[in-house]
């Protein structure tokens, strides 16, 4: 049997990969947790969601839902990924605007799902 990375994963990683994949079918955006009928430009899918969203949508099964100590780990971990500033104490707004950022893509913040779901470190 071939060896798989994924098997390495925590149940917070294995949260983070599925996040990525769910961005890869339903679609990714910027400044809403998950774009409705009403969000969208005539034609365009609806249910699209932005890295925050879909790991809510993940863990509680509401993209609104993002109270679970497993969203915050999962953020804490992509924090780490990015490298973004520790001595800023609101990690997930540093999150949301890197996800915002006019020149993201949506490969950028799956990839960093996928990636971020290996980091180990404690974040106190």
């Amino acid at each position: 049997m071939l060896y798989d990375k994924k098997w390495e994963l925590d149940k917070v990683g294995k949260n983070m990969h599925e996040a990525a994949d769910l961005l890869e079918k339903k679609g990714w955006c910027r400044y809403f947790l998950k774009k409705s009928k009403w969000h969208v430009e005539p034609g365009a899918p609806d249910g699209q969601m932005c890295i925050l969203g879909v790991l809510g949508q993940v863990v509680a099964g509401n993209p609104y839902d993002l109270d679970d100590v497993k969203v915050e780990q999962a953020m804490v971990r992509v924090h780490k990924y990015l490298n973004l500033d520790d001595t800023f104490p609101f990690r997930q707004s540093q999150v949301v605007s890197w996800n915002n950022d006019n020149n993201r893509t949506q490969e950028e913040v799956v990839t960093a799902l996928r990636e971020a779901a290996y980091v180990k470190e404690k974040v106190e």
